[in-house]
């Protein structure tokens, strides 16, 4: 038994020896560059809505880069319009794609639609990013990410509830 294991492990052994390396299919590798985007998506949750937004990703290092740009949304009877700049640190790098997470924050103000006598409601609010930056087999960059801005002061009170925007960015 012992030899036939032994016999297996060496065969074994010897072929993967021989097999070639998995290559990507990109070129080379591009972590370190900085791009500008167009983004939709959809928040923030819980209340859908649809959520368009453009902005600039600037490699700062090796491993980070800085987020910054405007979104605007809007669901049922509220839009909301928003700045952030998010700090964000890359893991797992790999030419065609790497993930990341980022801190930073977010100023922006609830606009009422349709309200008489309806005020602006400014807000501020820490970020959390979740997100996979990748490249299209056609070379174009793009990304996916889920934003958490919690908790949400408003100007006049405390939201004590997350709101989550999910969306896709287009690299141009």
């Amino acid at each position: 038994m012992k030899k036939i294991v032994l016999s297996l492990s060496l065969i074994g052994a010897a072929y993967a020896n021989e097999m070639p390396e998995e290559t990507c299919w990109c070129p080379e590798p591009t972590v370190h560059s900085s791009f500008g985007y167009l983004s939709a998506g959809l928040g923030p949750l819980p209340i859908p809505g649809i959520t368009v937004g453009a902005g600039r990703r600037i490699v700062t290092g090796d491993e980070t880069a800085v987020d910054f740009g405007v979104d605007a949304s809007t669901f049922l009877f509220v839009s909301s319009v928003k700045g952030y700049a998010n700090n964000l640190w890359y893991f797992n790098q790999k030419p065609c794609s790497q993930w990341y997470l980022g801190l930073g924050g977010s100023l922006g103000c609830l606009v009422p639609i349709g309200y008489c006598g309806a005020r602006f409601e400014g807000f501020a609010a820490p970020n959390i990013v979740l997100g996979r930056e990748f490249l299209t087999k056609k070379g174009n960059k793009r990304f996916i990410q889920i934003e958490t801005m919690y908790p949400i002061f408003l100007f006049h009170e405390f939201v004590n509830y997350p709101a989550v925007t999910i969306k896709c960015g287009f690299a141009f």
